[in-house]
């Protein structure tokens, strides 16, 4: 995740959007939005991702609002 996409990725509308799609599949998730240049759909759907993980494996912290990386959560 480059920084540009961390820091869109902290815009309250995107994050509104990934707690609208958290349950979505991140790759369909990707393909749905593919062409949207407004957004960081790659960084989005790495997010997802991270996310879905992240309730797995810590259900705690995953409440909050965090922005995850995947090597964080391996």
């Amino acid at each position: 995740m480059t920084r540009s996409e961390f820091q869109n990725l902290q815009n309250p509308d995107i994050q509104a959007q990934l707690v609208l799609h958290r349950d979505d599949d991140p790759a369909a998730f990707a393909m749905q939005f593919h062409g949207r240049t407004e957004l960081p759909i790659r960084a989005m759907a790495e997010q997802l991702a991270c996310r879905q993980k992240a309730v797995k494996k810590l259900p705690t912290l995953s409440q909050h609002n965090m922005l995850y990386t995947p090597l964080a959560l391996e």
